[in-house]
């Protein structure tokens, strides 16, 4: 009896000893307690600093509108900005004028001001890949004028705005490049290679109507400096010399016929061949495409085999001329290796490259560098009617 009580006492007073452990989540943040940054934008300053700009959500206007708005804006963000050295710097100096913890683990999208990406970027990228509450998985654009005004631009389709910009650059919708923190950094420290950016500009308004964002090309990088721009086009046939293009639509004149062929692209197989010939690499690219033509506005009809194979080839050429005018433009008027190509020599010879002159004179390899490209275009369905409407009512009359 004695013993059984005595060992009630001591079951009691552990119990108790464990209750003093139990003080729940001592470093808890709160949803109340926290500015949560969207996106950010950095924009040159004077003596060489910097001028950052934060996107901070409004908690109260970012969810669903299922009310009436308890702020006289309307706006699910607001834009705060502030001048130093670095990126830290300006975040601690930011911090100051907010009543809440400024949080960047949300934060999806760094802007930079075209002046800024000019300057070079050496003091911009070790904040967000050094910090941990800063993620790899940001993205990264170069924008046309001052990043700010694009924090403050409203999008009809997105709550907040930069969602907008992030979705048209990089969500796929209209093309598949995925530049973040973590890939451009690939980017610089890779051998053979140079690194890329998209651009952003603000399409001039119509009267009524504010400014949209649209896709503007591909910043080209020396190092951390940004030294020239390729147009939309120029960075569509890059994502192809890189061998990441998914989607993308081809639109084309067959020779001796009025009107244009549209084809949407399916799916596309790239393989590279690297070959040395004393000591000088030579390249050949191959792509195996399927597609589909979406639109005929020629004479042609598609019913018949022989009109089909005159499509693929002349899809296959007008394919392959772009991308050899845009494989001229990096090699003689900016000498930089944005296809990647200078990797894949890496990749095919690593044992050949820190022996031979192209781990330190790339940019005068890849000048000269001859590069062969096949294209090998299918086309695996003409759509609903084989002939243009043109002409079957051309028949008729």
């Amino acid at each position: 009896m004695q013993n059984s009580l005595l060992s009630g006492i001591r079951l009691w007073i552990v119990l108790i000893l464990c209750v003093f452990g139990l003080t729940g989540c001592w470093d808890v943040n709160e949803v109340n307690d926290i500015g949560i940054m969207i996106a950010g934008a950095v924009d040159a300053a004077p003596q060489g600093k910097i001028r950052f700009s934060a996107q901070i959500a409004l908690p109260s206007q970012a969810g669903p509108e299922t009310g009436p708005s308890s702020t006289t804006t309307g706006k699910s963000t607001f834009v705060l900005s502030s001048v130093a050295g670095d990126l830290h710097a300006a975040e601690s100096e930011m911090q100051m004028k907010l009543s809440r913890r400024l949080f960047l683990a949300h934060r999806d999208l760094i802007l930079i001001g075209e002046s800024m990406a000019k300057r070079g970027l050496d003091h911009l990228l070790d904040e967000p890949i050094r910090n941990p509450q800063s993620r790899l998985r940001t993205y990264v654009a170069v924008t046309k004028g001052e990043a700010l005004q694009y924090l403050n631009v409203t999008y009809p389709f997105e709550r907040v705005p930069s969602e907008g910009i992030r979705k048209i650059v990089f969500g796929g919708v209209v093309t598949d490049f995925d530049t973040d923190v973590s890939r451009f950094a690939y980017m610089l420290t890779t051998p053979g290679t140079n690194a890329m950016m998209p651009i952003v500009r603000l399409k001039p308004p119509v009267p009524g109507e504010s400014p949209k964002f649209e896709l503007d090309g591909l910043a080209v990088f020396r190092g951390t400096r940004m030294i020239g721009q390729l147009s939309d086009q120029q960075g569509r046939d890059v994502l192809w010399l890189r061998g990441e293009t998914t989607r993308g639509t081809a639109t084309f004149s067959i020779p001796g016929r009025r009107g244009y062929v549209s084809c949407e692209l399916l799916h596309q197989k790239t393989s590279f061949n690297v070959d040395l010939k004393q000591g000088h690499p030579i390249v050949q690219i191959r792509y195996k495409v399927i597609n589909d033509v979406v639109e005929n506005t020629t004479m042609i009809d598609l019913s018949r085999s022989e009109n089909v194979e005159l499509v693929q080839k002349t899809l296959a050429d007008h394919v392959r001329s772009n991308l050899l005018r845009t494989l001229l433009v990096l090699q003689k008027h900016y000498d930089a290796d944005v296809a990647g190509l200078g990797e894949r020599v890496y990749r095919a010879h690593p044992e050949q490259w820190p022996k031979s002159r192209l781990a330190g004179e790339w940019d005068k390899e890849f000048r000269n560098l001859p590069v062969t490209i096949e294209v090998d275009a299918n086309v695996r369905r003409v759509g609903m009617t084989r002939r243009s409407l043109t002409s079957q009512s051309k028949q008729l009359d």
